[in-house]
């Protein structure tokens, strides 16, 4: 398990939560503006974005932005699978740890019921997904 990625994603969660949504990997703006600080993504999609993973915003025939993932190895779109192995690669763990740490639906239930609870905050969201991995470091599950 790579502990340095998955401490470096908790600081990044830590220091903008507003940059934290379990809900998609790469958060898309289905508005017709362009967000200024870019996307939001999710555990599994920080660790890709962290190890050179990049996201590219087009806008659609419709005027909306829809989000691209461009491989770092050969500069091309990729699907989203492609992306998903190389975070749970870059974390040096297996598909049923991945599924456990990238999916809140496969949470333990304390960490699920701040995810899913319609009055959490971002805020509470970023330090109840900081406390998830730390679980997930310490247990692994």
């Amino acid at each position: 398990m790579n502990t340095r990625l998955l401490r470096k994603i908790e600081k990044h969660i830590t220091d903008e939560p507003e940059k934290f949504d379990m809900a998609d990997w790469i958060g898309s703006d289905y508005t017709k503006t362009r967000p200024h600080c870019g996307t939001t993504c999710c555990i599994g999609g920080w660790a890709a974005v962290e190890t050179g993973w990049r996201v590219v915003s087009r806008k659609d025939i419709w005027g909306y932005f829809e989000h691209y993932f461009v491989d770092p190895n050969n500069k091309e779109f990729a699907p989203l699978s492609a992306m998903m192995s190389a975070a749970r690669k870059a974390l040096n763990i297996n598909e049923k740890e991945a599924d456990r740490l990238f999916y809140s639906d496969n949470w333990p239930s304390p960490f699920q019921e701040v995810e899913d609870n319609i009055r959490s905050t971002k805020k509470d969201k970023a330090k109840n997904a900081v406390a998830r991995i730390e679980h997930f470091i310490e247990t692994g599950e």
